[in-house]
C-alpha cells in the first residue's frame, strides 16, 4: 500500500494514522487479564496484547503525572513519533487517541485531538447513558463491548473521511423532502 493511500485516512493500512480505545481501569488487574481493561478498539485489527501494552503505557503515565498535578489527570503525552490524548468524562473510564505524526506528516494540534475525544465520549454517553451503567448491566462487558464497536466504528470513519477532505458519506447528509434549490454564484451553482 503506498504511502499516499495512507495519507487518505484508509483504515485498512498495517499502521493507522489514528487509534483509538476506550478502557475502564478497574478492569483486568489480574496478570494475563490485561485485555479485559479495553471496552472499544479501533481499528479493530489490533493484537489484544498490543492494546493491553499501550494501555497499560497509558496508565503508568496518568498515574506517574497524578504525583505532579492531583487534581487534573495526565491529559496528553507528546513524542516525536506520535501524540496520545486523553480524555477522562467518567471515573475510572478513559478514552485514548493515538496519532502517528510520521505517516500524517503534519500533525492536528492536540487541543483538536482532544476536542474529538471529548466529541465521542459525550456522543457515547447520549446514546448509550453513563459508562458505569452500561458495564453494571453485564459484568462481563461483552454487552457494552459490542454496543461501543459499532459507534466508535462509525465515528471514526467519518472523523477519516472529514480529515482526508472528502466528502461525507451518502448517508450522512440530511435528505431533501423537496427538491433542492439553487442560486447562481458568479463561479457557478451553489446549493441553498
Amino acid at each position: 500500500m503506498s504511502k499516499q493511500s495512507k495519507k487518505e485516512g484508509d483504515i485498512r493500512s498495517e499502521n493507522p494514522l489514528y487509534q483509538l480505545c476506550v478502557f475502564d481501569d478497574r478492569r483486568g488487574t489480574e496478570e494475563g487479564n490485561e485485555d479485559d481493561k479495553v471496552l472499544v478498539a479501533w481499528p479493530s485489527t489490533r493484537a489484544s496484547s498490543e492494546l493491553a501494552s499501550v494501555v497499560g503505557l497509558a496508565q503508568a503515565m496518568i498515574s506517574f503525572m497524578s504525583n505532579f498535578e492531583p487534581e487534573e489527570p495526565c491529559s496528553s503525552i507528546n513524542t516525536t513519533r506520535q501524540l496520545w490524548a486523553l480524555h477522562q468524562l467518567e471515573p475510572h473510564i478513559w478514552y485514548l487517541m493515538l496519532e502517528d505524526k510520521q505517516l500524517l506528516g503534519a500533525s492536528l494540534r492536540e487541543a483538536a485531538i482532544k476536542a474529538v475525544l471529548q466529541r465521542l465520549a459525550l456522543l457515547l454517553r447520549l446514546l448509550h447513558g453513563p459508562m458505569d451503567a452500561l458495564l453494571a448491566k453485564d459484568s462481563t462487558g461483552a454487552a457494552a463491548r459490542q454496543l461501543l464497536k459499532a459507534n466508535v466504528t462509525e465515528f471514526m470513519d467519518r472523523f477519516l473521511q472529514g480529515r482526508a477532505g472528502g466528502p461525507p458519506p451518502d448517508d450522512a447528509r440530511p435528505q431533501a423532502t423537496c427538491a433542492p434549490t439553487t442560486t447562481t454564484h458568479r463561479d457557478g451553482p451553489l446549493w441553498q
